[in-house]
């Protein structure tokens, strides 16, 4: 009987355990991210979202958190956080949801790229990963209207400070797509941010209204800045004006000429006649 008693005891006490030992024992769990990548402002915040799937507590579990291979955050259980020089923290009420997402502060350029989202318990590890994108809107464009060349006008447009590199498009007052008629360069300044440059030939005979619009864009489509110029008829006259007067000039330059040829012709001519008339020369 004795020994019947001790195993309805041991399970006894088993039972009473049970919910105890469940608690403390570790669960499967996955972490998981946005497949799409994450888009931040220049010096600005952002959250690399990052959730355990069940919610389970992660309160007493490891995280850490690496940009391209190198670690930025560790947080574990016990011990004070570990973090990239203040720019980076966890939302601590919140882990034991399983939100074991990074907030980042005062974004650089540098902080752009694929980072590493690792959690794990005991035995049990899993991983999820982010990319982030580092954005900053430029300046309005500055057009510019160049001196008259030949028989046209150039448009100047410039803009700065933008990341990613974006695109720029030329557009008349129709509306219509001018940008492959530019001449458009981008380099990046000693902060890797670029600055775009686009130079534009318009002529007397461009079809179009007199509005010229240079829009810059990320090509995303997200955000864009732009500005416009209004080419009164004057500028287009100026042109046309100058034009004719160069022309007017040759032919004047010309017909200053013409007597002088005419006259040396006409020497030419009457040296040959005398020198046949004397019989000095002659033709073959």
């Amino acid at each position: 009987m004795m020994p019947f008693v001790k195993t309805q005891h041991a399970i006894l006490i088993t039972l009473l355990l049970m919910p105890a030992l469940l608690t403390v024992l570790p669960a499967e769990f996955k972490a998981l991210a946005p497949e799409d990548r994450t888009t931040g402002p220049l010096n600005g915040d952002v959250v690399l979202q990052c959730q355990l799937v069940p919610a389970l507590n992660a309160q007493s579990m490891t995280v850490v958190w690496k940009q391209e291979g190198v670690q930025v955050h560790q947080y574990t259980p016990g011990s004070s956080n570990q973090n990239h020089g203040g720019k980076t923290q966890l939302f601590q009420e919140e882990l034991k949801t399983g939100n074991v997402s990074l907030r980042l502060t005062n974004l650089w350029v540098s902080d752009q790229g694929k980072y590493t989202c690792s959690v794990w318990v005991d035995d049990w590890y899993s991983e999820a990963y982010v990319t982030l994108e580092v954005i900053a809107v430029g300046s309005t464009p500055l057009i510019t209207v160049n001196e008259p060349q030949g028989s046209g006008l150039t448009l100047t447009c410039v803009s700065v400070k933008w990341l990613p590199q974006p695109e720029l498009i030329w557009t008349d007052g129709k509306g219509e797509d001018m940008s492959a008629k530019a001449e458009t360069t981008a380099k990046k300044d000693t902060e890797e941010l670029f600055t775009l440059t686009s130079r534009l030939d318009i002529s007397p005979q461009t079809e179009g209204g007199v509005y010229y619009q240079c829009l810059i864009r990320h090509k995303q489509g997200q955000v864009t800045q732009q500005s416009r110029v209004q080419l009164s008829g004057e500028y287009f006259s100026n042109v046309s004006a100058s034009w004719k007067t160069g022309v007017i000039i040759l032919i004047l330059s010309v017909l200053a000429l013409l007597p002088g040829v005419v006259v040396l012709i006409m020497r030419n001519r009457r040296g040959k006649k005398k020198k046949l008339e004397e019989g000095k020369f002659t033709e073959t």
